[in-house]
């Protein structure tokens, strides 16, 4: 019932949607002394992603993203991704 009042009354307490940001790097070879060759990953909090699930199952019809978006998304990958790079390059080179 609290994450439903916080929905429709559009409040999320600012304590609540605090996140630490860890870096990660990029591969297994790189330089780590490079700022560059970090990714931030960000930890939040169980009740952080607790109204962000709430928050997805209740306005995912409302949500609506590019076409060309594979990563994120139901019923798509990455792998789609790749494929249909791979699918286009084959065209251009080869047409």
């Amino acid at each position: 019932m609290l994450y439903s009042a916080m929905l429709m009354h559009g409040y999320f307490p600012q304590v609540t949607a605090r996140c630490t940001i860890i870096p990660i790097p990029k591969g297994k070879n790189v330089n780590v002394t490079v700022s560059q060759n970090y990714r931030g990953m960000s930890m939040c909090s169980v009740f952080a992603k607790l109204y962000d699930l709430i928050f997805l199952e209740n306005f995912r019809e409302l949500l609506v993203t590019s076409d060309l978006q594979f990563g994120f998304k139901r019923h798509h990958s990455t792998t789609m991704c790749s494929m249909v790079l791979k699918e286009t390059l084959a065209y251009v080179l080869y047409c």
